[in-house]
């Protein structure tokens, strides 16, 4: 594995922990601050992959769209929809 892969590698796994932890705090009914606090996290950095997470989720939604529209061909009235997930 190269640098590169490495480096993408770990800043997916860093993703998805935060996520996990965003999910965590918002679903927990304490303020954010509390949160963090209750963590020893600041809450500079909770927002910072907060918003990381929210523009992956988006990009990843674009994605799915496109590849959605480019698969959809209209059948007269009716419409074929053809899915693709990668694996």
């Amino acid at each position: 594995m190269n640098d590169l892969t490495i480096r993408g590698a770990r800043a997916q796994q860093n993703l998805l922990e935060w996520s996990q932890r965003v999910a965590e705090c918002r679903s927990s009914g304490q303020a954010v601050t509390r949160w963090c606090a209750d963590r020893g996290i600041k809450p500079k950095t909770y927002y910072s992959w907060q918003k990381k997470g929210f523009a992956a989720m988006i990009e990843q939604q674009k994605l799915q769209q496109e590849r959605t529209q480019e698969l959809e061909p209209i059948l007269g009235t009716k419409r074929l929809v053809i899915r693709y997930n990668p694996v």
